[in-house]
């Protein structure tokens, strides 16, 4: 779950970032707090709508606000064994009540496990990482989409590592009620030291996020940064060519 890029930023990239830096950043100021630059450099690099777009500090204080601020007291929080320790962690420091399902022989799990799951143990929350960590696989999108429709619960669908896939439901999170999409800059655009990552959603769950928020949570540094790798698609797109 701690997994870093090993293909560093290109150099013309760090001297445009270390020039806006120079130039451009008052460190005098407060960040700004409704993260406009950035959450619309997002929306335009995965063209998805900026009001549908919550940035956080890393996907970690994403998962806390979720499992922490959007789930009642006693609720019920459902996954899979050997996922992201930072779902079950929320839950337990949180008072939610965790439920892992064990996965198949092979490793693997069905949305027909995670839809039987929500329904029998009454799950506030269905959270995994798709693809998954740590093994590795991965649900198919007509499965997760199955998977929103069949429950009344919130979904949120942890998608790190779907730079390196096809499936995902990004292009459906301000579409669905109950589903948010979980991005991260860590992975593929090799940004962990700068701890951003992003919710997406239907605009009455940005705002719920929005609202249960640390203000200023995201450093004027770190807006900056994000937002330029963002302006820079070649980039990413030759970092996953070469990993």
């Amino acid at each position: 779950d701690a997994n870093e890029s090993c293909v560093p930023v290109p150099a013309p990239i760090m001297e445009e970032i270390a020039q806006s830096i120079a130039t451009s950043l008052n460190l005098n100021c407060y960040p700004d707090d409704r993260t406009v630059a950035l959450r619309n450099a997002y929306a335009k690099a995965f063209s998805v709508d900026a009001e549908c777009v919550v940035p956080g500090n890393g996907s970690d204080e994403l998962i806390n606000m979720i499992v922490g601020r959007l789930i009642p007291q006693g609720g019920v929080v459902l996954g899979v064994e050997r996922d992201f320790g930072s779902y079950w962690s929320n839950a337990a420091i949180f008072g939610r009540r965790a439920v892992r399902l064990p996965r198949l022989p092979d490793m693997t799990f069905t949305a027909d496990m995670l839809i039987e799951g929500a329904r029998q143990h009454g799950a506030d929350l269905v959270i995994f990482s798709n693809p998954n960590n740590p093994s590795g696989s991965q649900l198919p999108r007509a499965d997760i989409i199955r998977l929103i429709e069949s429950t009344d619960c919130l979904v949120a669908v942890d998608e790190a590592y779907m730079d390196f896939s096809d499936q995902s439901v990004l292009d459906l999170a301000g579409k669905y009620e109950n589903l948010i999409v979980l991005r991260t800059l860590s992975k593929a655009m090799g940004a962990a030291g700068i701890r951003t990552g992003f919710a997406v959603s239907t605009p009455e769950l940005i705002w719920a996020l929005r609202s249960v928020r640390d203000a200023y949570n995201v450093s004027s540094v770190d807006q900056l940064i994000a937002t330029i790798l963002l302006e820079h698609p070649e980039y990413r797109q030759a970092t996953l060519a070469e990993i």
